[in-house]
């Protein structure tokens, strides 16, 4: 503390008049608000991680050149560890949507504004962010590769799903991982900005409403539905299906200028980016809860767990196991918190996601167009039958797309010695 207040002496030219220190959540660094005589404020930061403050220093005069709506970094202390920035205001998007996050979701058209002026804003500091940005500068990785993803992958498992004493298979869960990791880094086109932690209480409003964000010190090379889903299906917010819809809309037609996005491959993987945004989530709130005891994450348990009140949900093609394993986590907490878990089980309709009915009639009808669906509708193609393949994501083959170190064989000699068929 003392050496940010000689840091603010030495760049305002007099000691501050007040300083307010700002109540923090889940960072590890410290913040005070610093005013001087005649009222004006910077923010004073105590940081723990030099390496993480000098991605910050980079990352945030990088974004001001590029005209982003981010802090500038007025001066810093000769240790690197303290430093001043802009001040952004009082007032979070998350303290802005206080009401109808208290409501259950029940978003005023107001907030839903605020939203949407979000989302808007979101796809200039991914693409505009990128242009010339040295991502080796970035902090603690340059890039989210398949070794990042597996990293928070097991955080899940060791932090969270062994911690619930739950009996799992470890293989299974382990080759879900392998097979979520390619499926999530392996489409990259272009250079993109993952904010990383991009959430409500990382975007500051100004008297006009504006965005403005803060905390990107995290930020790497990355895919863009990493933010959306972290941003969209934050527990506590309670988006409602057909809000979350509507503002992925606004995203895609945000990032029109900067980039050709195919919506329907878009909203695929933004599905199983949802699924590792929420092992990430359970992971931190199991570390940063259980074992630190932090109360943010302490209280945000249940909301991540229970958000959707049901235990009604698919499964996500290709990553079965990581699934039922989140699904079971959920159903011992919710017993064990008394919850009835028969009314928990029953599935919940979503008029907002209801598509045109269609009457159709065939033979035979397939549910699922993985490599087992795939076969059986060309084996009964060739009897003659007249055959439905249905499919729930935007592409066939699942689990067969990428390649798991398999060979998938039948009518072998040893299929013939042990007569398995």
């Amino acid at each position: 503390m003392e050496r940010l207040l000689r840091l603010y002496e030495v760049w305002k030219g007099c000691p501050a008049r007040e300083v307010e220190r700002i109540p923090g959540a889940g960072s590890n660094r410290t913040y005070y608000r610093m005013t001087d005589a005649g009222g004006a404020t910077v923010i004073g930061v105590v940081g723990t991680s030099r390496e993480e403050n000098e991605a910050f220093f980079y990352l945030s005069s990088h974004f001001v050149s590029c005209g982003l709506p981010v802090p500038d970094v007025r001066a810093v202390s000769e240790d690197r560890m303290c430093y001043l920035q802009d001040d952004l205001g009082r007032r979070s998007l998350y303290d802005a949507l206080a009401e109808g996050r208290a409501g259950g979701g029940c978003y005023s058209e107001a907030e839903k504004e605020l939203l949407r002026r979000t989302m808007a804003a979101l796809p200039r500091i991914q693409y505009k962010g990128a242009e010339g940005l040295d991502f080796s500068r970035c902090y603690p990785l340059p890039d989210m590769d398949g070794q990042a993803v597996l990293f928070d992958l097991n955080y899940f498992k060791y932090c969270f799903l062994k911690a619930t004493g739950l009996d799992f298979h470890e293989g299974r869960l382990e080759a879900d991982f392998r097979q979520m990791a390619a499926d999530l880094v392996g489409r990259t086109e272009r250079d993109t900005f993952l904010y990383r932690d991009f959430q409500a209480r990382n975007v500051m409003l100004d008297d006009e409403g504006r965005p403005h964000f803060i905390d990107y010190q995290g930020g790497r090379r990355g895919p863009v539905e990493y933010d959306v889903a972290s941003f969209l299906w934050q527990a506590s917010a309670h988006y409602a299906p057909a809000l979350r819809e509507e503002l992925t809309g606004v995203y895609l037609e945000a990032s029109r200028p900067f980039a050709e996005v195919d919506a329907v491959l878009f909203r695929e993987r933004l599905r199983r980016f949802v699924l590792f945004r929420t092992l990430q989530v359970l992971g931190a709130y199991g570390f940063r809860g259980y074992f630190e005891r932090k109360p943010y994450f302490l209280k945000s348990i249940p909301a991540a767990i229970v958000g959707g009140q049901t235990l009604a949900v698919d499964a996500v093609s290709g990553v079965t196991e990581t699934s039922n394993a989140i699904l079971q986590a959920a159903a011992g907490c919710a017993a064990q918190a008394g919850g009835d878990l028969e009314v928990l089980q029953e599935p919940k309709e979503d008029a907002g996601a209801r598509g045109e009915s269609v009457a159709l009639s065939a033979d035979v009808v397939v549910v699922g167009a993985g490599f087992s669906g795939l076969c059986a509708s060309i084996a009964a193609l060739e009897q003659g039958a007249e055959v439905i393949l249905i499919e729930k994501l935007a592409i066939t083959g699942g689990s067969v797309v990428s390649s798991r170190g398999k060979f998938l064989t039948c009518e072998t000699p040893q299929n013939r010695e042990y007569h398995l068929w």
